[in-house]
């Protein structure tokens, strides 16, 4: 016995995807202009790290700097890539044995990230204490730096009075406003 189904149709079989569809920006949240995209894209490479770690701990900062910086936002994220290209020829902390270093790796990259801009909100608000600019930064981002005491110690000399510490070899910024001007833009010395 054969049964026979009348008007029915062959299904079609959707091939699946390997990628997921994103709607909207990668950087979700806040539509980023084509050249922040682009700064934010090479600093994930410089940094290294998941997408996910990434987007708690570094877009977080910058989608902050985009909503209320948003005309300074590419000079602060320049200033930042520079700063990175240096870390990457050093072994922090100082002194340690390679193990230490890579272990820490992901860590002091993220000092030298935070550092940076914040060094770079300094220049642009002086009159904002120190304690305040750190808001920028998400609690969990200052939790993990908290954990490693000689980090801390040496981030935390070179925001209040630019110490000779390691931060003050790698990140060299100066303000350069024009005259009479509101443009403002970072150079490295």
């Amino acid at each position: 016995m054969k049964i026979i189904f009348k008007n029915t149709k062959p299904r079609q079989i959707k091939k699946k995807s390997r990628h997921k569809k994103m709607k909207g920006n990668k950087y979700t949240g806040i539509k980023f202009t084509i050249k922040v995209k682009k700064l934010v894209h090479q600093i994930r490479l410089l940094v290294g790290m998941t997408e996910a770690d990434f987007n708690l701990l570094y877009v977080r900062i910058i989608k902050k700097l985009f909503r209320f910086y948003r005309s300074l936002v590419s000079d602060i994220l320049q200033a930042v890539i520079r700063a990175l290209k240096r870390r990457r020829g050093y072994l922090l902390p100082v002194g340690s044995d390679s193990e230490v270093s890579f272990r820490e790796h992901e860590v002091w990259t993220y000092a030298v990230f935070t550092a940076t801009v914040l060094q770079c909100l300094m220049l642009i608000c002086p009159d904002q204490s120190i304690e305040h600019l750190k808001n920028i930064i998400p609690s969990q981002g200052l939790l993990w730096l908290k954990r490693h005491s000689v980090l801390i110690e040496q981030w935390n000399a070179y925001l209040l009075d630019h110490d000779a510490t390691v931060f003050a070899e790698l990140i060299h910024i100066r303000l350069e406003k024009e005259d009479e001007s509101e443009s403002i833009s970072f150079s490295s010395f």
